[in-house]
């Protein structure tokens, strides 16, 4: 008994088991709330002000997109660095993270009166994108430094912080009156209490100071490349038809269309930890000269697996699921949660496989990736007549994408045979 008992008490004391069970719970902690917030706020205001709030959230995550690959990047340099070199790393992401957010601030801000009037969003919302890109990109630098640095508790405490905030805050203003411009301004106060919060648990370390030991600027850019395209690719792939949407249809269809992509999302979130795990350990395997192919298809196992019970369910009650998460305002999306679910189905596996690539050094793909989000974005324009059309066209991107994958997969994989390469 004594025994048993040292053994789960040497795990729990494990920094890897342990790391990893804080990371994996206080992760999908923030996708919860991240749901309910989208659930909450779609019977609260209703398919046209949802279809607006979506949107708009949609273009803050797009134009997120190009600085969150950030995130990978500061984790691998500063969990690499030795201790002396470590402050030096964050005071060089926060002087970049602060000169690229003032940069993209002042883009914003400018092509606000035409960004309004293509996507028929109020511009005072769009105004507000501009902080809400800057105070972003500066508690992911302080994320991302705490998660380098092993401070995983602290981590997953800010993450959470900004998503229970995000949806008490809207709430707040949503309640007295905002409408929209409040559910932002919520997201905005929230992101400013979680960057605060992230300062405080990094307050023994100087930002302000130009770093006192060198950066290896060149070998950051080079390996922030194909991160950065991979991030921008299929974050495109994941928000475009949401914001072209609310281009080109009317606000009530494009607040089902949002509806139909949060349920439908349901399939990529469910497999996302999957994800999350296959990289590192396909990663170390490779770097050790070990096999990792057993890994890398059991994630597509059990991804495909996860995909096909959510579909079923999506086949089986589709007007049971709209209902209950959205009310009977959304009773046309029934129709069509199906065939987005097929769509992040295929989404998924494609951003899967397109890691499992990234995770062993294979790195030209991501711009296969660009290239299906370049498409994705051309077949909407040119072929919107429903919003079920929409979805087609992100369908077969998807499949086209996952298929060249696969066809390179095979390439691969004949190639390391012929040279007796063990995978």
């Amino acid at each position: 008994m004594k025994k048993i008992r040292f053994t789960i008490t040497s795990l729990l004391q494990n920094p890897l088991l342990s790391g990893s069970m804080v990371m994996i719970f206080g992760t999908n902690l923030s996708n919860f709330f991240a749901y309910i917030y989208h659930v909450i706020f779609g019977r609260l205001l209703g398919p046209e002000s949802y279809g607006t709030l979506a949107a708009s959230l949609a273009f803050i995550g797009f134009v997120s997109s190009a600085v969150t690959f950030f995130s990978i990047v500061i984790v691998k340099f500063v969990s690499a660095a030795d201790a002396k070199h470590k402050e030096s790393l964050l005071q060089w992401f926060f002087r970049k993270a602060t000169i690229i957010g003032a940069v993209v601030c002042i883009i914003s801000t400018l092509l606000t009166p035409w960004l309004s009037a293509f996507f028929h969003i109020d511009s005072r919302i769009l105004l507000l994108s501009g902080p809400i890109f800057v105070v972003t990109l500066l508690s992911l630098v302080f994320k991302s430094h705490l998660q380098g640095i092993l401070k995983f508790t602290q981590f997953v405490i800010v993450l959470n912080t900004e998503m229970i905030g995000r949806l008490v805050f809207a709430l707040l203003f949503v309640y007295i009156g905002w409408d929209v411009f409040g559910a932002i301004v919520g997201l905005l106060v929230s992101l400013v209490v979680g960057a605060l919060l992230g300062r405080f648990y990094l307050k023994h370390h100087v930002i302000w100071k130009v770093p006192k030991y060198p950066v290896d600027s060149k070998e950051i850019a080079t390996y922030s490349l194909p991160i950065l395209v991979s991030s921008f690719a299929t974050n495109s792939l994941l928000l475009s038809d949401v914001l072209l949407i609310k281009h080109f249809f009317n606000p009530r269809d494009a607040g089902i269309y949002a509806s139909i992509a949060t349920i439908g999302k349901i399939v990529f979130y469910a497999a996302a930890p999957l994800n999350a795990v296959m990289f590192p350990m396909v990663s170390q395997k490779h770097a050790n000269g070990e096999k990792y192919m057993k890994v890398f298809l059991s994630s597509i196992g059990l991804t495909l697996a996860m995909s096909v019970s959510v579909l079923m369910l999506f086949l089986i009650v589709p007007h049971f699921i709209v209902g209950s998460l959205y009310g009977d305002r959304y009773s046309d999306a029934a129709s069509n949660i199906l065939w987005y679910g097929i769509f992040m189905t295929f989404f998924t596996l494609s951003t899967l496989v397109l890691n499992f690539f990234l995770s062993i050094g294979k790195t030209k793909l991501v711009f296969v990736a660009l290239l299906a989000a370049v498409g994705q974005i051309a077949g909407i324009w040119f072929y919107h007549d429903s919003l079920f059309s929409v979805i087609q066209i992100s369908t077969v991107v998807s499949v086209f994408f996952f298929v060249i994958l696969l066809l390179y997969f095979g390439f691969e994989n004949r190639m390391s045979i012929l040279t007796n390469k063990k995978l």
